[in-house]
């Protein structure tokens, strides 16, 4: 006798798991247990990292990578909403730089796609990865004395990532300053790059494949730390600090094919600022710098935002010190929540700070994450719904803690790297996705430039 289709014939032992599938309908395998989706569902999206209410679950490193054995020098990585781990690194020699890029399932097993992308005549610079909401990525890097600036597409159905294609140049010799990569989920895309001698340019990336027309996004501005993220309307945000020490931000739209810039406007920043750190996202522009007052002695954190079309809010006192500001580091949140970090010296300790915003001007919660004997924050992330990652060196190893969606509740920190002994900390490239998984790569210097990922959750 047939039963009806309805009915539920397999009955759980146990609530130990390790896939979705030892599970029932209405759970998912989160850490090892099958746990209602209805208690992990905050803010529209599901994930292992925040309960119902949005606070943070403890974090867990989900895998960690240390490998390629060689001359390592640069390296980008990002994360897609599946938390798949997308990464652009290069290798050199005397004579070559090999340029890599690679795909890898969130827990770095099966389903891996490795490729060397493109071989150059030994340079290789500032790499950038972008990920869609599909799963397709785009990787672009500096090669040639920073003459030539190339890209490659990741394509999800075929599993492949494709032949290199040169950006720029166009005919005529220049050497660029940097350049900043973004993909809408939509597919949509943007490249931007600036040049040595002035001029920062645009291009868009076209969903089928191919880029547009070079678009003059300034002329003759300088550029450094520059910056950008697409958005599914077809607008992207772009922000660089200029020579002349400000800080610009710019709304691009699509407009026959290619990029207009619809607006931009300038943020003075201070000229003796010790630290300027800028970030992007679909909705905003969001700057945090550290200032001396001399005339209270007080180490001051101050934060920009930039929101079309209303334009620049600035310059809003995040925190007071009265004791160094050694680093800040600064994340952009798709739904307008910023999120700025700093380490600050005292005569006996380091204390690791941080400071979420929401989305209206002025409204910053401050809280102190960690105090040790030695620390220097490194990045930040921020995911879609405000929850954040901040990581940092300490005298034993590399940290990292994550605060809830609202800012005021940071999960102990978890040690995931031990620290190099190579001098100089390398760059670090941080990610995070809707879900509250999060990457963060770097290589170094000491282990022959070994490239190292982690991935949390």
């Amino acid at each position: 006798m047939l039963l009806p289709a309805c009915k539920f014939l397999s009955q759980r032992t146990s609530t130990v798991c390790q896939t979705n599938a030892a599970c029932f309908p209405d759970e998912i395998c989160c850490r090892g247990i099958c746990t209602k989706v209805s208690t992990l569902t905050f803010g529209g999206s599901t994930s292992c990292s925040y309960d119902v209410d949005g606070s943070p679950l403890p974090i867990e490193v989900l895998a960690e990578a240390k490998f390629f054995d060689g001359s390592v020098d640069r390296s980008h990585a990002t994360v897609d909403s599946s938390g798949n781990v997308f990464i652009v690194w290069g290798e050199s020699d005397s004579t070559n730089a090999r340029v890599f890029a690679g795909r890898y399932n969130q827990d770095l097993s099966g389903g891996s796609t490795k490729k060397l992308i493109a071989i150059t005549g030994g340079y290789f610079d500032e790499p950038r990865i972008a990920v869609d909401g599909r799963g397709n990525a785009l990787a672009s890097w500096m090669s040639n004395a920073r003459s030539t600036l190339h890209a490659s597409r990741y394509v999800v159905e075929t599993n492949t990532w494709g032949d290199f294609e040169t950006v720029f140049p166009q005919g005529a010799f220049d050497v660029l300053s940097g350049q900043s990569v973004s993909l809408a989920e939509s597919g949509e895309g943007i490249v931007v790059w600036s040049l040595d001698a002035g001029g920062v340019y645009a291009k868009r990336v076209v969903v089928d494949g191919g880029f547009s027309s070079t678009t003059t996004v300034s002329p003759s501005l300088k550029a450094t730390g520059l910056r950008v993220a697409a958005g599914n309307d077809r607008t992207a945000m772009a922000a660089w600090r200029s020579d002349d020490a400000g800080v610009y931000g710019v709304v691009l739209e699509v407009v026959d094919g290619g990029w207009e810039v619809k607006f931009m406007d300038v943020v003075p920043v201070e000229a003796d600022a010790s630290v300027v750190a800028i970030a992007t996202s679909p909705v905003s522009v969001a700057v945090g710098l550290s200032v001396w007052d001399a005339l209270a002695s007080d180490w001051v954190v101050y934060a920009a935002r930039y929101v079309s079309p209303a334009g620049w809010s600035c310059c809003e006192p995040v925190d007071t010190l009265n004791t160094p500001v050694t680093a800040v580091a600064v994340a952009a949140g798709a739904g307008g929540q910023n999120v700025v970090s700093w380490s600050q010296r005292t005569p006996s300790e380091a204390n690791i700070w941080a400071s979420r915003s929401g989305a209206d001007a002025g409204e910053w919660t401050s809280s102190l994450i960690s105090a040790t004997a030695v620390g220097t924050v490194l990045w930040t992330a921020v995911d879609p719904n405000g929850g954040a990652l901040v990581g940092w060196e300490s005298i034993d190893g590399l940290y990292v803690a994550r605060s809830n969606r609202t800012g005021d509740v940071w999960t102990t920190p978890v040690k995931f790297a031990e620290l190099g002994q190579g001098g100089t900390l390398p760059p670090f490239s941080a990610a995070m996705n809707a879900a509250g998984n999060g990457v963060v790569a770097w290589h170094e210097f000491a282990d022959a430039g070994t490239l190292r990922f982690v991935v949390f959750r």
